[in-house]
């Protein structure tokens, strides 16, 4: 019998320091906000002076009308349009948020404090610190847990008893976790240019492959933009062309002139001709040289523009070629965003396309399984919109980050088989075959 008392007072005890480090630091409140936790007599005395507040009851509907605060507004926690109904709330005023013990209430508090309300009001123990009966059954307990411990220290040692040591034998127990169902590789298919949508090929639902084509354009203006670039290219060869000419033309002026100058140079020895000659031959061959420099230079400038021409070509070629939308992998669109008539921006999703090759549930666990979890245990995915059916999985990966706030972690659980309707995003719950000792 003690060790009963000591084995209950040591898991509430447990507990009550978990809670107690869980409320550290989720009732910290961020500047120019309020998030408190009021025991029952603390939270009676705050009501009736604040009675202009939201109440909010996170508990089931069926608790709630078996009794419930004053003016009490029930949202499930449960319920998967919880954040939707609760952001319609007032952020501005005061929302006491209270369950039945405090758990869920806690829950909540993390939800609010994301949506940005400026003031929360924990109501500590939920309903039951609330109601008259059950708060003097809460101090009780907190009375009979402290007479426990002062009269283990009263109690003689009990007679040495011999004890029979058996060996550990390891036992099959499941732990389970809640999430949706997601897939490993999700895509949110958008254009790369801004233009008007022309034309959607395929809807949500349909399995495409890749590069199979999704969605259109519109790309009369990107035609014309190729089309120019097409002519300014062939203007530019052409200029090429002719330079060349150009080229070869002052290289036989250069060579004709050379040889005038030569001859004329031999013929002023002899004073065959006059210097005036001799010195229109060597200025001939002076522009005769000039020219081909030019020419040079006029090839090289062709060269350029036609290098130009066709990065330009190549650059309204690629922009056309952004018009037709394709799949990037064998898939299936999960979702259509868009219509013809649309303008798309660059980013903007258009649609969204899963591949089919790895299909998990992404499901947050309590960090203190984590010990007793692995990649490649046996698990069964029971989803919600069929809650008498096991489905296969195994576990895929463990999460390596723990939320700071519920305590809680990521692992992916891929499921074999799935439901003849199934929807990404849809909640399951996971129960893990994890083996551990018994003492």
């Amino acid at each position: 019998m003690i060790w009963a008392i000591v084995i209950l007072i040591a898991i509430v005890g447990a507990w009550y320091w978990y809670e107690a480090d869980w409320d550290r630091h989720l009732f910290k409140a961020v500047p120019g906000s309020v998030c408190a936790n009021l025991h029952g007599d603390q939270a009676n005395a705050w009501l009736r002076a604040h009675p202009e507040t939201q109440v909010l009851d996170v508990r089931s509907t069926g608790e709630f009308e078996s009794g419930a605060l004053p003016n009490a507004v029930n949202i499930s926690i449960s319920d998967e349009a919880f954040k939707t109904k609760v952001a319609a709330l007032d952020k501005e005023k005061p929302v006491p948020v209270y369950c039945a013990g405090g758990y869920r209430s806690r829950k909540a508090v993390i939800i609010l404090k994301q949506l940005g309300f400026r003031n929360i009001q924990n109501i500590h123990r939920g309903y039951m610190s609330w109601k008259p009966d059950t708060r003097m059954m809460i101090h009780h307990f907190s009375s009979f847990l402290l007479l426990g411990c002062l009269g283990l220290t009263a109690c003689k040692p009990a007679a040495p008893q011999s004890v029979t040591l058996t060996a550990e034998v390891p036992r099959s127990a499941e732990v389970m976790g809640t999430g949706t169902l997601e897939a490993r590789m999700k895509t949110t298919v958008s254009t790369r240019i801004q233009e008007r949508l022309a034309e959607v090929l395929v809807d949500q639902g349909d399995r495409v492959k890749k590069g199979q084509l999704l969605a259109r354009l519109d790309d009369a203006e990107l035609q014309q933009q190729v089309a120019i670039a097409e002519a300014s290219l062939n203007a530019a060869k052409q200029t090429a062309l002719r330079v060349e000419a150009d080229l070869a033309r002052a290289e036989a002026v250069l060579a004709q002139a050379r040889l005038d100058e030569k001859r004329l140079a031999g013929l002023l020895a002899s004073s065959a001709v006059s210097q005036t000659d001799a010195d229109k031959a060597a200025e001939a061959l002076k522009v005769a040289e000039a020219d081909l420099k030019r020419s040079n230079a006029s090839i090289a400038e062709a060269q350029g523009q036609v290098l130009v021409a066709e990065k330009t070509l190549l650059y309204r070629r690629e922009q056309l070629a952004f018009t037709q939308i394709t799949a990037p992998y064998d898939g299936l669109i999960i979702r259509r965003d868009r219509e013809p008539g649309d303008m798309l921006v660059p980013g903007a999703s258009l649609m969204e396309i899963i591949s089919l090759d790895e299909l998990w549930v992404s499901a947050w666990v309590d960090e203190m399984e984590m010990p007793r979890l692995a990649p490649g245990q046996a698990a069964r995915v029971v989803f919600r919109s069929e809650p008498e059916k096991n489905y296969p999985g195994v576990v895929s990966r463990l999460g390596r980050e723990t939320d700071r706030e519920t305590r809680e972690f990521l692992v992916d659980v891929r499921v074999d088989r799935l439901p003849a309707n199934w929807a990404v995003g849809q909640r399951a719950e996971v129960h893990i075959q994890a083996v551990t000792a018994t003492p």
